[in-house]
């Protein structure tokens, strides 16, 4: 490059200032370690392209985690990366052990035993209608406990113990609740509200004829044997055939308030006498599937207990451990 006499840059002023810059950039690299750095040791490196080379990229540090590159710190010792990643502790295993240890104290020996099958909220001024169904699991091979048992909402904190139950009721019984069991496959309905004729009990092959004067949430199932194939009295003191045509009409596990048909004096005895659930006890207690699988227990709650949505409940043993949770 030519310069004007007189004017113009000095050529070596340039070349001054390339070594000046050079001279620091070779001090920094020899402050940082220099050949001997991890970072100049580890790689990556990549060999010259073809035809010189292949190209091939090389170094120590090649598939190591992207975040762990560079090296990093945890308080108390190192960090190392585990299988999947993870960080544990300077043994590498003993903090995935606590976390374990530490979550599986949470949970109860009922746990999958007995679970929450599902959840009916009500409305907060009408706790009637609200209830959850709990089931036992099928695997069980004992009878397990349901009485004591909590559910608990985890976002209010709104729940109630679980109480006992009356096993073979009658109309105007006070007494005799005894704590509840479910059988393999059995379940129980705990509704929040009260009950409408005062008892929680296990249902029956009787039990539907409470249903004609209450009202129950879910209705009982009408499984009651039907008058007409009840054993009927002998001659001389048969019913007639006009009795006989209105026990064929009647309705399962009801009894006879009004009649849309004249009958004689004797079936009058007869329907009053024989068709109540007193009498259904008296005539099939003693049969083999008399009693049903599934139980109905109240809170006597006035109002509900679980949110419509975004709630979850949690059924916890005495000791406060879980059994099982349900969010919806």
């Amino acid at each position: 490059m030519a310069y004007r006499d007189g004017g113009g840059a000095n050529p070596m002023d340039d070349v001054k200032w390339i070594f000046g810059i050079l001279i620091v950039l070779a001090v920094a690299w020899y402050a940082t370690g220099g050949l001997e750095s991890e970072r100049a040791t580890k790689g990556p490196f990549m060999k010259p392209l073809a035809p010189v080379g292949t190209g091939e990229i090389y170094g120590s540090d090649i598939g190591a985690p992207l975040r762990n590159r560079g090296g990093g710190s945890s308080s108390g010792g190192e960090t190392k990366t585990g299988t999947g990643g993870s960080d544990t502790g300077a043994d590498g295993t003993a903090t995935g052990r606590q976390e374990e240890t530490a979550l599986t104290s949470q949970f109860s020996k009922l746990r999958g035993k007995i679970i929450i099958e599902s959840v009916q909220s009500g409305s907060r001024t009408d706790a009637s209608d609200e209830y959850i169904v709990l089931s036992a699991s099928l695997e069980n091979t004992d009878r397990v406990p349901i009485t004591g048992l909590v559910l608990r909402s985890v976002p209010t904190g709104k729940g109630a113990t679980i109480g006992s139950g009356i096993s073979l009721p009658t109309p105007g019984q006070a007494s005799g609740a005894e704590p509840v069991y479910l059988g393999p496959g059995e379940r129980v309905l705990v509704t929040t509200g009260r009950s409408p004729n005062g008892l929680s009990f296990r249902l029956n092959k009787c039990t539907g004829y409470f249903e004609q004067f209450q009202n129950f949430t879910p209705g009982l199932p009408a499984n009651c044997p039907h008058p007409s194939r009840e054993k009927l009295p002998e001659p001389p003191n048969n019913l007639d055939d006009a009795c006989l045509e209105f026990l064929e009409n009647m309705n399962y596990c009801q009894v006879v308030v009004e009649f849309q048909q004249p009958i004689s004096d004797t079936c009058h005895l007869y329907l009053g006498r024989e068709i109540s659930y007193n009498k259904c006890l008296e005539k099939h207690r003693s049969d083999k599937d008399f009693f049903s699988g599934e139980w109905r227990l109240f809170l006597a709650r006035d109002a509900g207990l679980w949110k419509n949505s975004r709630e979850t409940i949690r059924l916890l043993d005495q000791n406060g451990k879980i059994v099982d949770e349900y969010t919806y």
